[in-house]
């Protein structure tokens, strides 16, 4: 829109110009000369007037757009018509800033776990999107920019999504879901964090084959520091998934790494997805077990042999005889144990799992059950084991242990099929088979878990009880699970097996650690949040590198029972950070967590270019495909539009233009009119 701004009232500025133009009729005789100087007039006049045209245009400094090209490893998958992924969002980025012009002032950038200046060249490491929009930030100003275009497959391990500062993203997806490429990839599986040190475990890992027009032999190996631990060889079909199990022990305490890779096939698209490496902290088995029977019964003796054969540290205690009294087998760390189950909490504090066979109320004093209260409330772990006489309890500390409420009418002892609920710690790993003589439950308290059924019945069940954990099986049965004698021992072994590094790790998750932010950058401030078991007096910890340095970590406490610490990791750290927790009346806990910094970054495992990867940080409709370059230019144009500033432009003295046309005419009229004369 124009408006005038003269600078001299309207009706001096017409009159002078309807004056100068009749002195210029009258006294000038060329037709010529008259016109050049009617034009510097009518200039002059212009100039007085002084047009305002009102302009929106971006903020050279506030409206500016960044054009942010992922330059990850996984970039460098070829299913962009034969073309990587990066070849793909190099040229689009080309052709963008083409068709976007001087609409607002373009940045381009390259980004990976850093964010540097220019085009992308060489793919690799893995994308920090949080990263990359804080060196935005501090590049240019929070809130400064815009919008950010960001061309990408999605790939991030810091997990971003924009807070209310930020500048609109706009994402742009390369790549596929690699649905009808050739390629053999891993699937998700379920990875422990902890495991007890001599204790089985097991990844199940899916495998995927797509794109094949036959099927392939394929090899998925397990290793630890590069020597293969195990090998399964096997044929998949084009579009099959097989879910291949391997298994391994960590006998050593401590951080166990392992890589699981899947043999590459000669015209597999990208070999990024056939390696997956996992971390294991295997704790010290140095849990003293004491087992406990009031009456021999048939479940006595295979669990002495397996605690025996796993070469547990143990106790067993069980009646003398008719005497009385108490005999003990087993390790000398039972030798304190020799009259039986102490009446005292503070005597069973060397326990780490207590096992009670045959549990009821008539097996043990008040004063013991007591005892034994008091120990799982400061954290111990209980384990309650039902006989052909057990859960006869009337009240008191019997009946609070129990996590269930035993029903006064008994099952029918007839075979019910095991089977392991969805979601329980045994599904998938224990062989099928019956058992009876099944303790009927009348109802389940609150919190309970159930780990194992018979038919549709609890068999094996757990529960949070204060500050430790309670768990019960219900039938006498287990030792008879299977068809023959070495099927019976193996099934056993591996029930007990899974219990006690089911409660191994319950009894770790108590000890929780947080790392803020989760995945650090290089030179970035870490804060460690450990939150212990109450009653933790005292947290210590420290990071050790590959190369075997260690820094120690200062804790202290706040008042919430929390503590933290701050530190930091150098560009290409890797290693483990170590917690541990004691003091007080709560056993000692650690925790070790695998930390990789800067160039030591994995790439996340997921290399499919999926829509829910983007939408974390982009609004649905501000999603693109590489074909929707016209609709991007268009929607970024109105939102910087939107975002411009109204200035008043003034072209009589903002520009040269007017004046010096205005000096071109009159030096014009001044070379004519001499001529003449």
């Amino acid at each position: 829109m124009i408006s005038f701004d003269p600078l001299i009232p309207v009706w001096l500025l017409l009159t002078a110009l309807a004056g100068v133009c009749f002195v210029i009729y009258r006294t000038v005789g060329r037709k010529r000369l008259r016109l050049v100087c009617w034009l510097v007039a009518a200039l002059l006049g212009v100039m007085i007037a002084d047009p305002v045209v009102t302009v929106r245009r971006p903020d050279s400094k506030n409206g500016g757009v960044a054009l942010l090209v992922d330059s990850s490893a996984s970039m460098q998958v070829p299913d962009a018509d034969g073309k990587t992924r990066l070849d793909a969002a190099n040229a689009f980025a080309d052709r963008f800033l083409r068709r976007f012009g001087d609409a607002a002032p373009v940045t381009r950038y390259a980004f990976d776990y850093r964010l540097t200046p220019g085009e992308a060249a060489k793919p690799e490491f893995a994308a920090h999107w949080r990263g990359a929009f804080a060196k935005l930030d501090e590049l240019h100003g929070a809130g400064a920019l815009s919008a950010a275009v960001v061309l990408s497959d999605g790939g991030d391990v810091s997990g971003w999504r924009p807070g209310g500062a930020s500048a609109p993203v706009f994402a742009v997806k390369f790549g596929t879901e690699l649905g009808e490429a050739r390629n053999a990839s891993l699937g998700e599986f379920r990875v422990p964090e902890t495991v007890r040190a001599d204790s089985t475990v097991e990844f199940p890992v899916p495998v995927t084959l797509t794109g094949y027009d036959a099927p392939q032999k394929l090899e998925l190996k397990l290793l630890e520091e590069g020597q293969v631990i195990q090998a399964e060889q096997f044929e998949l079909a084009p579009g099959a998934t097989e879910t291949v199990k391997l298994k391994t022990e960590p006998v050593m305490a401590g951080l166990h790494r392992f890589s699981i890779e899947l043999s590459s096939l000669p015209d597999e698209v990208t070999a990024l997805d056939n390696r997956r490496a996992v971390a294991v902290d295997a704790e010290p088995d140095a849990r003293f077990t004491l087992i406990s029977f009031p009456r021999l019964s048939a479940g006595f003796r295979p669990l002495v042999r397996y605690f025996t054969r796993v070469r547990a540290d143990f106790a067993a205690l069980y009646p003398a005889g008719a005497g009385g009294g108490v005999r003990r087998i087993g390790s000398r760390a039972g030798q304190a144990f020799e009259k039986g189950i102490p009446d005292r909490a503070e005597a069973l504090k060397p326990v780490g799992v207590l096992i009670l066979g045959d549990f009821d109320e008539a097996g043990w004093s008040a004063a013991q059950l007591a005892a034994v209260e008091a120990y799982v409330e400061q954290g111990g772990t209980l384990v309650l084991l039902g006989g052909a006489d057990s859960f006869r309890v009337s009240g008191g500390a019997a009946a609070r242990l129990l996590p269930f409420i035993p029903a006064v009418q008994p099952l029918p002892d007839t075979p019910l099929e095991i089977a392991a609920p969805e979601g329980s710690p045994f599904a998938g790993r224990l062989n099928r088979g019956a058992i009876r003589n099944l303790k009927a439950v009348e109802s389940l308290k609150p919190g309970t878990t159930v780990l194992l059924q018979a038919g549709e019945f609890p068999l094996a069940v757990a529960m949070p009880y204060g500050r430790g954990q309670v768990a019960a099986v219900l039938s006498q049965g287990l030792p008879l699970w299977g068809k023959n004698a070495a099927e019976r021992d193996a099934n056993f072994g591996t029930f007990w097996a899974e219990l006690t590094a089911y409660l191994g790790r319950s009894a770790s998750a108590q000890l929780q650690v947080e790392l803020l932010p989760p995945v650090p950058l290089p030179g970035e401030t870490v804060t460690v949040r450990v939150t212990p078991p109450p009653g933790t007096t005292e947290v210590t910890g420290g990071f050790t590198g590959l190369d075997g340095r260690r820094a120690a970590l200062l804790f202290s406490g706040e008042k919430t029972g929390v503590f933290t610490a701050r530190t930091s990791f150098a560009d290409g750290a890797a290693g483990e950070l170590e917690i541990t927790a004691a003091g007080g009346s709560a056993q000692q806990t650690r925790r070790v967590l695998p930390v990789a910094v800067g160039s030591a970054f994995a790439e996340p495992d997921e290399v499919r270019t999926l829509d829910a990867n983007f939408r974390k940080a982009a609004a649905p409709e501000r999603i693109y495909s590489p074909a929707d370059l016209d609709r991007l230019v268009q929607e970024l144009r109105a939102l910087v539009m939107q975002n411009a500033a109204e200035r008043e432009f003034r072209p009589a003295f903002e520009t040269p233009y007017l004046i010096a046309a205005v000096l071109l005419l009159a030096a014009l009229a001044w070379l004519m009119r001499r001529k003449l004369t």
